[in-house]
């Protein structure tokens, strides 16, 4: 009988201490999940209008959904809940939404800097000639969305600051001094439309020992980047820096 009292007291302690380490879900932060550089409404409504094949063929004009979901800490998103849908194929423009909202690249929300679940409610209007329209015209405009801008009107940020400042500042932090120390070296990388990065690169530089330290900080950055605009509009920006390390 101690025995048994024990392992259920054991348990229980495990249980408690489970639901205690869960992450907190919010409704507010200090910044809310974005995709694209903007809203999460307004973003998503752009982002499945132009993504969503199935709609553009099948559902008539007029359909609307309200879609509870959590942004998670890792822009991830879960619990997905549909609480108002006006069309007859609910069915299948669930399943749509809910794909589209787990694929898309989320900027996650974050308090004092550091990323946070984030319950999100949005509606999602379907309008059958603003999808096609919106379809043809990113069609005609494929050089332009393809375009890779080395200077823009507004230039990516990193943590809400200009990036050549503060991505500097972090990669001094965060590079092992003892392997880069008295070093310099030029980088580059392309920040995308979504704030993701991709393409690092390390010139002027032979020791492999450095490069792959360099390239790792880059790597695991976190994701505090706001992607370049031009005309109110998110574009894939190359930035190149020359980074001494002290």
């Amino acid at each position: 009988m101690p025995h048994r009292i024990s392992i259920f007291s054991t348990l229980y302690i495990l249980i408690i201490l489970s639901a205690c380490s869960s992450p907190q879900v919010l409704t507010e932060a200090q910044r809310m999940p974005t995709l694209r550089g903007k809203t999460a409404e307004v973003g998503f409504q752009e982002y499945y209008n132009l993504k969503s094949v199935y709609l553009a063929k099948n559902v008539a004009d007029a359909a609307s959904a309200h879609v509870e979901f959590i942004v998670g800490g890792d822009g991830s998103v879960r619990e997905i809940a549909f609480t108002g849908l006006k069309t007859a194929d609910a069915y299948f423009v669930q399943f749509d939404i809910a794909k589209y909202l787990k694929i898309a690249p989320w900027l996650t929300g974050r308090n004092d800097k550091k990323p946070v679940d984030v319950k999100l409610s949005v509606a999602v209007y379907y309008n059958r000639s603003k999808v096609i329209g919106d379809m043809q015209k990113i069609k005609n405009e494929k050089t332009d969305i393809d375009q890779v801008w080395s200077f823009c009107e507004d230039m990516p940020k990193f943590d809400g600051k200009p990036a050549l400042d503060s991505f500097d500042k972090y990669l001094k932090d965060n590079i092992n001094t003892l392997v880069a120390a008295g070093k310099s070296a030029y980088l580059s990388f392309l920040v995308y439309e979504d704030g993701s990065l991709s393409n690092p690169e390390v010139y002027h530089y032979d020791d492999p020992v450095i490069k792959k330290e360099i390239l790792r900080v880059i790597e695991t950055s976190p994701p505090l980047w706001i992607p370049g605009f031009v005309r109110e509009k998110p574009v894939r920006v190359k930035l190149n820096f020359l980074v001494k390390f002290e």
